[in-house]
């Protein structure tokens, strides 16, 4: 996850001004097996109470075979119900995708989301 922080005297709690709106950037590879794959990225509901995407649901299409990835950017919100703590994440910021095929659509968990080394290095210069 990529923001602007400031330095406080607190390492690792991060107040929720911090993510009242920040940007989450995903990285989309190619599925090896067949086209390109069309995506609804959502919020996990683990972290639903605690976060939100103001704009919505991310679409997006996975890349065709040609390219090696692809980046797409969405915005988050932290709805304030619990301080944040990082980097790792807490609570945690956990995205699902509704993979839409041929034969139907199934979900695709995501991992732990944790702050950058870019942005935390920003938050100790501050």
């Amino acid at each position: 996850m990529n923001g602007f922080w400031r330095k406080t005297g607190k390492p690792g709690v991060y107040p929720e001004e911090w993510l009242l709106l920040t940007a989450v950037m995903f990285s989309l590879a190619a599925d090896s097996g067949g086209p390109p794959l069309d995506l609804e990225i959502s919020l996990a509901p683990e972290s639903a109470p605690f976060y939100e995407l103001p704009e919505g649901p991310l679409r997006a299409t996975t890349p065709n075979l040609c390219e090696s990835n692809r980046i797409v950017w969405a915005s988050v919100r932290a709805t304030g119900k619990e301080k944040i703590k990082g980097p790792e994440l807490s609570p945690p910021l956990i995205f699902q995708a509704r993979v839409r095929t041929a034969d139907g659509d199934t979900l695709a968990y995501g991992p732990l989301s944790h702050t950058s080394k870019t942005a935390a290095e920003e938050a100790k210069s501050g």
